[in-house]
């Protein structure tokens, strides 16, 4: 419930190896070009941590939505066509300058060009999918005609590359079906496309123009929320937010009437089949962008930031340690009847610092 004085985005960092897991990032976009526009840094309530406002070094013009990567890093789209482009920012570094991912030369447009190529554009929204070497990032690009671009960040070493001087990996060409192009794209967890949305009041779900698609890998529209039988079930998109669960299993999208409709996702090969499962009204009204956190709570921002805990059978959640940490033991002499001998110890700890014999896979922690 505190005071922020424009819209806001959120972004959750859920990385187990991030030295910020559990952050919560909320940007604030007053107006164009305002000088409060910016990221703030709250806890895992939603609470800002300290009144400072991270700007990057960046004029920005139209900070919309954003996105976290399994490192921890934040990256922010900027949708104004001068200062057009995704900044990239280290999670113990927000003070400092931030990357600038596009390489090229800004057109008037707001389309980033190299060498010919077009390599960026001005965006609403940015999604990450994968991590390591699959990691990917998708841009809703507006000068590219509203469609979305794919850039496989992930090297084969499993880094991530921050700056890009070429044309996307791929380009789904879905443009014709986003006329309002305040657009917003979540990657599927389970690496088989990923999720546009764009905003739409109610009554406005319509097939030339859906609330919601799922695109598959080879771009391919294999779900359009304007059509049957999802026409029925879904009563517009207000402001695009909506977001899908870490194990891909349920979206969450507010509809026009300001109402959070849930449903399951299966699948059948890549076409997702949502099925409605629950409804709750949250009172924030519009909602520009969810996230899930580590834990599963539903964290929304519109004009301020609300966290949900959803329905569970257990209030419990397991948070794995980065990796297994193992400790050993400098070497001791011992003498045993006259004979020296080297002893070495092999001691596993998880995060807590408790001891166990055997690698740590994870933590139980109450919720």
């Amino acid at each position: 419930n505190e005071t922020y004085g424009g819209n806001l985005f959120v972004a959750v960092d859920k990385s187990p190896c991030s030295p910020k897991m559990g952050t919560i990032y909320a940007g604030n976009r007053v107006g164009s070009g305002n000088a409060s526009n910016g990221v703030y840094v709250c806890d895992v309530m939603g609470q800002r941590v300290s009144d400072d406002l991270y700007r990057g070094g960046h004029s920005w013009s139209s900070n919309y939505r954003m996105a976290v990567d399994a490192q921890g890093k934040l990256y922010v789209p900027d949708w104004g066509d001068g200062t057009s482009g995704v900044y990239i920012a280290e999670p113990n570094k927000l003070n400092e300058t931030w990357t600038e991912f596009f390489i090229g030369t800004r057109q008037s447009s707001g389309l980033i060009v190299n060498e010919g190529q077009n390599v960026g554009s001005s965006t609403p929204g940015v999604g990450i999918g994968g991590k390591g070497a699959d990691t990917k990032l998708y841009v809703y690009l507006e000068d590219f005609g509203n469609g979305v671009g794919v850039y496989n960040i992930g090297q084969e070493d499993g880094s991530i590359v921050d700056t890009w001087s070429t044309a996307p990996s791929q380009y789904y060409d879905i443009g014709a079906w986003q006329a309002n192009t305040n657009g917003n794209v979540v990657a599927d967890p389970a690496g088989h496309g990923v999720w546009v949305s764009q905003y739409r009041s109610a009554g406005n779900n319509a097939a030339g123009v859906p609330s919601l698609m799922f695109v598959d890998n080879d771009g391919n529209v294999t779900l359009n929320s304007g059509r049957a039988p999802y026409a029925e079930m879904l009563n517009g998109s207000d402001r695009s937010g909506f977001t899908v669960s870490d194990d891909g299993s349920m979206l969450v999208i507010n509809d026009g009437s300001y109402v959070l409709q849930f449903f399951d996702v299966t699948w059948d090969g890549n076409t997702p089949i949502l099925t409605p499962k629950f409804s709750y009204k949250t009172g924030l009204g519009s909602i520009y962008q969810m996230a899930f956190d580590y834990a599963g709570n539903l964290v929304c921002s519109g004009n301020n930031i609300g966290i949900f805990s959803l329905p569970t059978n257990e209030n419990i959640h397991t948070t794995p340690a980065c990796g297994d940490f193992k400790f050993i033991l400098v070497p001791t002499a011992v003498n045993e009847t006259s004979v020296a001998k080297t002893v070495v110890s092999e001691r596993y700890y998880d995060i807590r610092g408790i001891e166990y014999s055997h690698p740590v896979q994870g933590v139980n922690i109450i919720v």
